[in-house]
């Protein structure tokens, strides 16, 4: 036994069999020094094969959440278990967070408030209603609730520590994450039991409502300048489409959260009637049609209805793009194609050759990550759910 305080270096010595060339090693935690002793006798009492057959068992029952029907092969099932497995572990049940890649290259132990939609959304696909809240609630309370340089009152840190902490400069203002934010909530409003959703728009409202103000006042530039927020794939500050689009969604949910307590706010409806405008300007010619590259960044918008015939092309584009892509990112397009095509079960079918192959690469190649497990659920439950 040794122990080591502070910036120290320790090293064990352990016995290894001779025969089988192994050893077992265990390792407890506790917040006392009794609380590990008491956990590290039960486990040498169980035994090794007994603690790894209960706690597989433990996740598997965890992962059989939500409605699967019997067209999804047992490749399928599998790699949806692994994926809500991770989505579960990397959930921290004290504080709602949902760290995004601890094991990733590099490492990102932070939580992301824009990758909540996906990760929202998926949980709420396995039944796991209590952890959404949680982890909506855990964002609600860091919506910042003072002005400050980089930080105006209803934004969110770009990323957050489980306790709280920000983790990124504050200069890196990401517009999209409190309008992600908003329409997760709204989103999950149908999922809380009828008897708590009275509490839950109420512990929420302060939150909806600092978030929706500052989407609102954001939105002003819209119509006259660049309106800019921070984007990650160039990491740069730029003014693009799917931003606005992105919060002309959260914009809308804030308004429906705020008619169903109760509560007008014209300037929010007003800001979304003009993005809205901007979209169908921007986004499609004369006719309807539209003449942007990629399409599949609107599909929270509605400016053009899910069965809308004109969603045709694009949705060819980008299923022959998941076919040819043999990177992990094909699964991001493959979610995206499913959250659009919801309800359509004829046009969901053609996507289920593409589900697997994605899937695999996705989490194969980020085996620990919250938001590449997210869009695998989503992917699978929803091309094969009910």
């Amino acid at each position: 036994q040794t122990k080591a305080v502070g910036a120290c270096a320790s090293a064990v010595a352990v016995p290894i069999d001779p025969e089988t060339r192994s050893a077992t090693v265990y390792v407890a935690f506790g917040e006392m020094r009794a609380d590990a002793d008491a956990a590290l006798s039960t486990a040498r009492q169980q035994g090794f094969k007994v603690l790894f057959d209960a706690v597989r068992m433990k996740w598997k029952e965890r992962a059989q959440f939500g409605a699967w029907p019997i067209g999804a092969g047992d490749d399928v099932l599998g790699l949806k278990e692994r994926a809500v497995v991770t989505l579960l572990t990397l959930a921290d049940t004290k504080t709602g967070a949902v760290a995004r890649g601890p094991h990733s290259q590099p490492a990102t132990c932070v939580a992301m408030p824009r990758d909540v939609a996906w990760l929202a959304y998926a949980l709420d696909l396995v039944s796991q209603t209590e952890t959404v809240t949680n982890l909506l609630k855990f964002y609600a309370r860091h919506v910042r609730t003072d002005d400050a340089p980089g930080a105006p009152a209803g934004s969110l840190p770009a990323m957050l520590y489980a306790n709280g902490e920000e983790a990124a400069p504050q200069i890196v203002l990401d517009v999209q994450a409190p309008a992600w934010l908003l329409w997760s909530i709204w989103q999950h409003d149908a999922q809380v039991p009828e008897g708590d959703r009275e509490v839950y728009r109420n512990d929420l409202w302060k939150s909806v409502e600092l978030s929706g103000d500052f989407l609102s006042n954001w939105s002003r530039a819209v119509r006259d300048t660049p309106a800019f927020s921070y984007e990650y794939a160039r990491k740069s500050d730029m003014h693009t489409l799917e931003t606005i689009a992105v919060v002309y969604a959260g914009l809308r949910a804030a308004v429906a959260f705020a008619r169903a307590i109760g509560q007008e706010k014209p300037d929010w409806f007003a800001r979304a009637v003009e993005l809205e405008d901007y979209l169908r300007f921007n986004a499609l010619n004369p006719v309807g049609n539209f003449k942007i590259d990629d399409p599949l960044t609107l599909w929270m918008t509605d400016i053009v209805g899910a069965g809308d015939p004109r969603w045709q092309n694009a949705v060819q584009t980008a299923m022959q793009k998941v076919q040819e892509n043999a990177g992990p990112e094909s699964l991001e397009s493959l979610a995206q194609l499913a959250m659009l095509l919801r309800g359509q079960r004829d046009k969901l079918d053609a996507l289920k050759p593409l589900v697997l192959p994605a899937a695999q690469k996705a989490l194969d190649a980020y085996p620990c990550d919250s938001y590449y497990a997210a869009l695998g659920v989503v992917a699978i439950r929803t091309v094969f759910g009910p």
